[in-house]
């Protein structure tokens, strides 16, 4: 940015020496700390190059940079002004699948479950209002609304889903999110697997034949050899 000063006085001042420094320690100043200005008369004005660097930490909001001038009057009196200058911090998020959940974890055709999609924000400014819409088998609950995800941190889409058929799916999402006041949209894809019901007749048939099968041999066990 720039840094303007303004001489609203009616002398002229010599001999500038401003110096700024930040009031937060996650936010350095890059460009030059101290600059010199040899003279300001009444009405001038005189810009300033400014550059400052934040880290991943520093909150959103604004901040302020603490402006120390040190100027002489036209009598030669040395004069001290500090000023605070307001910085807005403005961070932007980054939205991404972290990890997907189904309860139960085991799913069969035609069951009712929970399908679980954690978003995480890995940028540096808060999501707003985040929602999901999946596109899914079945029938069921297909838009879940999770709120506000800041930094570093994920929030959970839950899905209730049911009738859904057997089969490896590939599941589209779209994840929307607001960021001051502007829609920002997240297209992904999630996995599913949902294994075929077992027939509930075959494990009872399965035990009916090794009766059957144990039977026959132990009957052929007590039967009496021939000629006895």
């Amino acid at each position: 940015g720039t840094l303007v000063l303004h001489n609203d006085g009616d002398t002229a001042a010599s001999e500038i020496m401003v110096n700024i420094s930040p009031a937060s320690p996650e936010i350095s100043v890059a460009s030059q700390v101290v600059t010199h200005i040899s003279r300001l008369g009444p009405g001038e004005v005189v810009s300033i190059p400014l550059t400052i660097s934040t880290s991943r930490k520093t909150p959103e909001g604004i901040s302020l940079l603490t402006c120390t001038l040190r100027y002489s009057t036209a009598g030669g009196t040395i004069l001290t002004q500090a000023e605070q200058v307001p910085v807005r911090i403005s961070g932007k998020p980054d939205l991404a699948i972290a990890a997907v959940t189904s309860d139960p974890v085991r799913i069969s055709d035609g069951m009712p479950f929970s399908l679980i999609v954690r978003i995480e924000n890995t940028g540096t400014g808060d999501a707003n209002g985040v929602r999901a819409v999946i596109d899914g088998p079945g029938k069921g609950t297909k838009e879940a609304f999770v709120g506000k995800i800041e930094p570093d941190n994920d929030g959970p889409a839950v899905f209730y889903l049911q009738d859904a058929p057997a089969g490896d799916f590939q599941i589209p999402i779209t994840v929307r999110m607001e960021h001051e006041g502007a829609e920002y949209v997240m297209d992904d894809v999630i996995s599913l697997t949902i294994a075929p019901r077992g027939n509930p007749l075959l494990i009872p048939f399965i035990i009916i034949l090794c009766l059957v099968g144990g039977g026959l041999v132990v009957y052929r066990r007590r039967l009496p050899e021939n000629g006895s």
